[in-house]
C-alpha cells in the first residue's frame, strides 16, 4: 500500500490567519504571473464561504437588536479561518492562471464563457441564490476559465509523447514499480534489472504490493481505470517519498532503490509506447497541471505556501512532495 491513507490535510479548521486590509498599504495575498490577488478580494470570498457552510454566525431578524437596521456594513474583519483562506486562494490562483494559459494558446476566457458558466451553475447548484456576490463571482470565473482550458483544441501524438518524454515536468506519470520490504531485497532486484530480466517479471516474483505486484509492477489509476495520472492527482493520492521518487525517475529507466514508510521501491515510468492511450487521455489535466507549474506564482507566507503540484496553498508546515 502505497497511497495515502487521507487526502493532504493542512491545518485545523481552529487556525486562522491575520487580515491586514485595514492598513493604508496591504499586501497582496498571492500574485500570478504579475497580477495581484488583495487581501479584500480574498477576504470577500472567505467570509461568503464560510457564510454558505454555516460557519461564521449571522444575526437573523428575531435576534437583532433594535437599531440593526441601521448598520450599513458588517464589523471589520480581520482574521479567517485558516483552511477557508488556503481553500478559497487555491481557488483564484488557479483561475487566474488558466486565464493566462487560454490566452496564451490563443482560447482566452470570453464573457460568453462567463454566461454560460453562471447559467449552468445556477441550474445545478441548489444553493446557488444563497452564495454571496463575491463567491458567486469566484465560481463563475473558476469555472468559465477552467472550461476554456478543456475547449482548447486537442493535442497532436507528437505534441504528447514529446509532454510525456519530460517525465514529472511534462504533467503525466505512468508508474510500475516494484516494493520490497529491506535494502538486501531492494539491491536484488536492481541487481536483476541491470542483468537484463524484464521489469515486469521481477515485479511478478519479487513484488510485496499486492496490488500492482501480480500486473507487472503496473499502478492504475483507480479514478479512470488507466495507467496514467497527472503530476498533481499523482501527489495527491501517493506517500510523499513514493512521489518524491517518480517525479525523479527518467522514462524508461528503474531507480535507484526508494524508501518509504512501507518499504523499498524501485520505480519506472513507463515506456511510451505502453501507455500512449492512457497518456493522451490524461493530457488534458496535464495541461492544467502545467499552466500551474509554469505559472509564476507567490503566496503570501502569512496565509501559505503554494504546492504547484498539487496545485494548492497549503500551511507553511505540511509535508509536501519532494520534501523528502
Amino acid at each position: 500500500m502505497i497511497r495515502r491513507a487521507v487526502v493532504l490535510a493542512t491545518a485545523a479548521l481552529a487556525g486562522v490567519v491575520g487580515l491586514s486590509s485595514c492598513s493604508t498599504v496591504s499586501p497582496p495575498a498571492a500574485s500570478v504571473n504579475g497580477r495581484e490577488i488583495s487581501l479584500t478580494d480574498l477576504e470577500a470570498a472567505a467570509i461568503g464561504f464560510e457564510r454558505l457552510e454555516g460557519l461564521s454566525p449571522e444575526v437573523g431578524p428575531e435576534t437583532a437588536p433594535p437599531d440593526a437596521a441601521l448598520e450599513t456594513s458588517e464589523p471589520e474583519r480581520t482574521t479567517l479561518d485558516a483552511e477557508t483562506a488556503r481553500r478559497m486562494l487555491s481557488v483564484m490562483i488557479r483561475d487566474r492562471a488558466f486565464v493566462q494559459a487560454a490566452a496564451d494558446a490563443g482560447r482566452p476566457v470570453t464573457d460568453a464563457d462567463r454566461a454560460a458558466a453562471r447559467a449552468s451553475l445556477e441550474a445545478d447548484d441548489p444553493r446557488w441564490s444563497s452564495y454571496d456576490p463575491a463567491l458567486q463571482t469566484l465560481a463563475v470565473d473558476a469555472t468559465a476559465s477552467r472550461a476554456a482550458m478543456e475547449a482548447l483544441p486537442a493535442a497532436t501524438t507528437a505534441a504528447i509523447q514529446a509532454a510525456y518524454e519530460q517525465g514529472a515536468a511534462g504533467g503525466i506519470l505512468c508508474v510500475s514499480h516494484i516494493l520490497v520490504a529491506n535494502e538486501t531485497d531492494a539491491r536484488t532486484v536492481s541487481d536483476r534489472l541491470a542483468a537484463g530480466e524484464a521489469f515486469a517479471a521481477v515485479a511478478a516474483a519479487m513484488s510485496t504490493d499486492p496490488g500492482s505486484g501480480a500486473n507487472g509492477g503496473a499502478l492504475a489509476n483507480s479514478s479512470t481505470g488507466g495507467a496514467c495520472y497527472s503530476t498533481s492527482e499523482f501527489a495527491s493520492t501517493f506517500v510523499p517519498a513514493f512521489v518524491a521518487g517518480s517525479e525523479a525517475a527518467d522514462v524508461g529507466v528503474p531507480t535507484a532503490p526508494v524508501k518509504s514508510d512501507f518499504g523499498y521501491h524501485i520505480i519506472l515510468l513507463r515506456p511510451y509506447a505502453e501507455v500512449a492511450d492512457d497518456a493522451a487521455a490524461v493530457y488534458p489535466l496535464a495541461r492544467q497541471q502545467l499552466a500551474l507549474t509554469g505559472a509564476d506564482i507567490t503566496v503570501h507566507p502569512s496565509i501559505g505556501q503554494w504546492v504547484p503540484a498539487l496545485g494548492s496553498v497549503v500551511a507553511l508546515d505540511t509535508s509536501v512532495p519532494g520534501d523528502e
